[in-house]
């Protein structure tokens, strides 16, 4: 941003030692997302659609990530028979005797993501599913059924459950594989083929390489994100503006007989207001620093509050209002510990994530704080049950998830305008959200103190800015001690006109006093970025 005749040096109290966020581009959440499931957000789904097996050559694949090793002899997955036999015949969900289910468990190819060699495989009637998943929820209906599948499943790889109708008549004889939706501009990874276990964007605490696929050529090419499903789907059922992708929804049975859940929720296009999730049984220490919720409608989420219940630490903020995945840095962090519950308020109108009471049946942990769903409602809203989770989420990292498989990649985010000191620098209202750094000059510079770097290696810094006219920046440590190099500064086509350069370093283990140091005059930052390669 252009200089103001009079400039001010602004002291700011702090620095944000693990990561804030300015909320991000449209098209994506995750500018300040972490790596892999610790990075996923808790939430993200908007409705359910099915997809009717009516042809043999029709195939659905659920792609899974067990998170730890475990021995199985049930595979739940999302089952949908309304308009067979057996049901009802006023819905299209299913037909005739509710055709023959072939499920065959998988294993994926890592370098291909594609299903490889059957491990287990079970064929059954649909009807005769739906009596046996509806006798074991106590009559209630049965929105989950299973495939009947004995294997040992390692945490971190790769599993698929293909699922297809062998039905002679498959057009009058099937069933539906039933799924939760997310916006296809919005479930990253899920939307696509993806091999990284770290990735970034995940929903739904899962692991970015879970997703839905589709097929109409008995397997032999797959379809992902809209088309993964026998037909399109659309946020707020036909929104021609947000299309729809199938999120993955399954869960397991131990062969000691304990049913472990995967990612249990559904939504049905409701909407909380005023409400307050919380979520406990923490397993890792985390400063959270950021806020947010998801919001299909046009009415505000509001004002976000993040309150460590176990401290009564709190913060607040207010993203920026819309559709779609709103968040804001919080004005300090709220630090928690294992054992810690903390929760999120929002004085507006969130997405709300449900259980069934015959999936709370089959789950009964979800909703209760467990180790891998902890979320919950302390003070269910009118209309809704404690298990059911306002969508809204603290991080940027998962408090519930340690380190393993999917989370081994550390990163690190600091907010420009969150420097300790600085010369010459402003801050101003940035149109990502929260605020960025800008008014400089050449000579000018911003220090991050006591950043603490955990292991030595190499890195990767990205940065958020903006220019009209093209510039540069540099970085070093400690007021220039180690010069760490130049990362040059496209013209972005305006002040808010963001965009993320990035360049490789070394650095040792320690902690830090950050700097970024201008050059050249020309430029804002909004965020930096570090990754442990």
């Amino acid at each position: 941003m252009k200089k103001l005749s009079l400039k001010t040096n602004l002291a700011h109290v702090g620095v944000a030692a693990l990561v804030g966020l300015c909320a991000v581009p449209s098209t994506t959440w995750a500018s300040g997302g972490g790596p892999g499931r610790a990075g996923a957000l808790t939430l993200g789904i908007e409705n359910v659609n099915d997809s009717p097996l009516k042809a043999t050559n029709y195939r659905q694949l659920l792609r899974f990530v067990p998170r730890s090793d475990m021995q199985v002899d049930r595979v739940y997955f999302g089952f949908k028979l309304k308009g067979a036999n057996c049901w009802s015949s006023t819905a299209e969900y299913g037909a005739g005797d509710g055709g023959t289910m072939l499920a065959r468990l998988v294993d994926i190819d890592e370098a291909t993501g594609l299903p490889a060699g059957e491990i287990a495989s079970e064929t059954v009637n649909g009807c005769t599913r739906h009596n046996q998943a509806k006798a074991e929820v106590k009559n209630e209906v049965p929105v989950f059924a299973w495939a009947s599948v004995n294997a040992s499943l390692k945490a971190g790889r790769m599993y698929g459950l293909v699922i297809s109708n062998e039905h002679p008549d498959p057009a009058r004889n099937f069933f539906s594989f039933n799924a939760p939706i997310g916006d296809a501009a919005l479930v990253g990874p899920h939307g696509r083929n993806e091999l990284d276990r770290n990735a970034i964007d995940a929903l739904m605490s899962m692991d970015p390489r879970e997703h839905v696929a589709w097929s109409e050529d008995s397997g032999k090419t797959w379809r992902y994100g809209q088309a993964n499903g026998q037909y399109l789907s659309h946020i707020n059922d036909d929104d021609p503006d947000h299309p729809a992708v199938r999120l993955p929804q399954y869960g397991f049975r131990l062969t000691n007989g304990t049913n472990v859940p995967g990612q249990p929720y559904y939504a049905y296009s409701d909407d909380c207001v005023s409400c307050t999730v919380a979520y406990g049984n923490l397993q890792v220490a985390r400063n959270l620093t950021e806020a947010g919720g998801f919001s299909a409608g046009t009415a505000g989420i509001g004002t976000l509050t993040v309150q460590n219940l176990s401290t009564g630490q709190q913060s607040s903020c207010t993203p920026v209002q819309g559709y779609g995945f709103n968040q804001c840095s919080l004005a300090r962090p709220v630090p928690v510990k294992p054992g810690d519950t903390y929760s999120i308020s929002a004085t507006g109108s969130v997405e709300l994530m449900k259980m069934d009471y015959s999936m709370q049946l089959v789950f009964p942990q979800v909703g209760h704080a467990s180790p891998d769903f902890p979320a919950y409602q302390p003070k269910p809203a009118p209309g809704t049950k404690r298990e059911d989770v306002p969508s809204l989420w603290a991080g940027p990292l998962s408090p519930s998830v340690p380190s393993g498989p999917s989370t081994t990649a550390w990163t690190l985010k600091l907010e420009a305008e969150n420097f300790s000191s600085q010369k010459g620098v402003q801050t101003e209202a940035c149109v990502e959200g929260g605020r960025n750094a800008g008014w400089i000059d050449a000579g000018d510079w911003m220090v991050y103190g006591k950043i603490g770097f955990p292991r030595s290696g190499t890195y990767r810094v990205e940065y958020r800015v903006a220019s009209p006219g093209g510039s540069a920046l540099s970085l070093d440590l400690n007021g220039g001690t180690l010069r760490l190099g130049q990362v040059g500064i496209p013209a972005t086509g305006g002040w808010q006109a963001w965009a993320t350069v990035s360049h490789t370093v070394n650095i040792n283990a320690g902690t830090y006093d950050v700097g970024v140091y201008a050059p050249a005059s020309g430029w804002n930052l909004n965020w930096i970025r570090f990754t442990k390669l």
